[in-house]
């Protein structure tokens, strides 16, 4: 799928209320770009962080809470959100 179609797609999800993320190497290349589409980019392999990523999402009590955040896999055992 191109960017444009994962970027529309993204934008109809967001018209909903419905939070967005991304990963991919367009958007680990350039996450600037893909935030102003998503709510969260996934920077690197997100095998490692994406229960870090549901959980921050299940605990917002605002989609504010998780707008414009950068998930980055530091190692293979570490994550972080950055």
């Amino acid at each position: 799928m191109s960017n444009y179609k994962k970027y529309k797609l993204a934008e109809i999800y967001r018209k909903k209320k419905i939070p967005t993320v991304i990963g991919s190497i367009h958007a680990s290349m350039l996450p600037d770009e893909a935030l102003q589409f998503v709510d969260a980019v996934v920077i690197g392999e997100a095998e490692s962080i994406w229960e870090k990523v549901i959980l921050d999402f299940e605990n917002a009590k605002d989609r504010k809470n998780i707008r414009d955040s950068l998930y980055r896999m530091t190692r293979l055992s570490d994550s972080k959100i950055i």
